[in-house]
């Protein structure tokens, strides 16, 4: 397969043609010529006005669902729609039926063809200890995670890192304390008791957040929190970075749009975990994202089942399918192509191995065009399930398709 990638803009900070405006050609999985024009009898040309071309988007927190939970979505249907949403690479969560704790649950993921690459996270652990992490690491996982539930207990969080630390590769931590937590369903403030709802609050996130700091001074393993949602959270973490401790961490696109204060309506589809908090809590977000304390973004997809979101507020499970969204949420508010990016592919160079655009490189790519306003409509929708709060909005930004070696996925 031959593809010719006309007049693109190419944003990636690590590669020798960042910013070069060019034409880029793909014979069968590799960027075999990067030049200012490139003329070849060619099986599919892309040529859109405004074209922009950036390593393939990597997430690094999302739920297909699958195994065992096939009525909120598939591994096919979730592809489909990181597809839509520009994403080659997704990090898929461990906590399904039965959950990622073996080999044979791995290769069933791995082993399936889609059209972008999943890396499997393994489940660290669960009421008895530790699982078995050393053998799914080699069976293929890309890390140890626990899901949307955090490790709350110390000393099995310590004996994780030990275990972990000849491995170099970052545990996730969403974090949380879930004995502050209690019943809470949205943070725990003034919007809170207006509601009459009972409140998650910031506590219990800067409580772990300091704690799981503490311990990865002590055992020198990397930590990777995702999720982050409180002002003093990420200020914890700015100020493990400068001590140089190996902590990273992720943000989701809705907590940089969202607060508390658009709960008011009590909309389910704004039901999420870590909760949507107040307006001091998003400009730290934002802030963090700008100064370069967080590392990349993670679209913490989260589908789920109709009969499971229309239903009182207190009832409804939390979560949004916003994969297709990340890039035009952040992209609307966010005036800044090449940092916007760098944070939708920085997740690869935390978990996984640091590529760049270049002649003889793998074809791992997103084209986009970062002005167009779209409105994202129900029947755009890829996802099995239509909790997303973007439906019928107009944002800016639109995906042009991916290439993923041999495969071109034009929209």
């Amino acid at each position: 397969m031959l593809v010719l990638i006309k007049n693109a803009r190419i944003i990636d900070i690590g590669s020798p043609f960042h910013t070069h405006q060019t034409d880029l050609l793909v014979k069968d999985g590799i960027i075999v010529k990067i030049a200012a024009s490139i003329h070849e009898d060619v099986d599919k040309m892309v040529d859109t006005e405004n074209l922009h071309v950036s390593l393939g988007w990597y997430d690094v927190w999302a739920d297909f669902a699958e195994p065992g939970y096939g009525n909120r979505e598939t591994l096919a249907t979730g592809a489909s729609a990181a597809t839509a949403g520009g994403f080659t690479e997704i990090q898929l969560m461990p906590t399904t039926d039965p959950a990622v704790t073996n080999r044979t649950i791995l290769e069933t993921i791995l082993n399936t063809k889609h059209t972008v690459r999943l890396h499997p996270v393994g489940l660290m652990c669960n009421e008895k200890g530790l699982n078995e992490m050393y053998d799914m690491f080699n069976g293929g996982a890309v890390t140890f995670s626990n899901g949307k539930t955090s490790v709350t207990s110390s000393s099995l969080l310590l004996k994780a890192l030990q275990y972990l630390s000849p491995l170099n590769t970052p545990l996730i931590q969403v974090p949380g304390e879930k004995n502050l937590n209690g019943n809470g369903v949205i943070h725990e403030g003034i919007v809170s008791t207006q509601l009459g709802l009972p409140g998650l609050p910031s506590i219990s996130e800067i409580m772990m957040i300091q704690r799981d700091i503490e311990l990865v001074q002590y055992t020198k393993t990397p930590i990777h929190f995702t999720g982050v949602s409180t002002a003093k959270g990420l200020e914890l973490i700015r100020q493990a970075k400068n001590e140089k401790l190996p902590v990273t961490c992720s943000v989701t696109a809705y907590h940089t749009v969202f607060t508390d204060e658009d709960l008011k309506e009590y909309d389910s589809n704004l039901k999420v975990f870590p909760p949507l908090r107040t307006k001091n809590d998003q400009n730290a977000i934002r802030n963090a994202i700008m100064d370069g304390t967080v590392d990349c973004i993670a679209s913490h997809h989260l589908p789920q089942h109709q009969d499971d979101k229309l239903c009182e507020f207190e009832k409804a499970s939390d979560g949004m399918a916003v994969i297709q969204n990340v890039f035009s949420i952040l992209n609307t508010w966010l005036k800044d192509v090449p940092l916007l990016i760098s944070l939708l592919t920085n997740g690869r160079n935390i978990f996984k191995h640091k590529i760049s655009i270049d002649v003889n490189q793998e074809a791992n790519l997103t084209l986009f065009v970062p002005d167009k306003k779209t409105v994202f409509t129900k029947e755009k929708n890829k996802s099995l399930s239509y909790n997303n709060p973007f439906i019928n909005r107009e944002l800016q930004g639109e995906v042009v398709g991916t290439i993923l070696q041999n495969q071109t996925n034009l929209l």
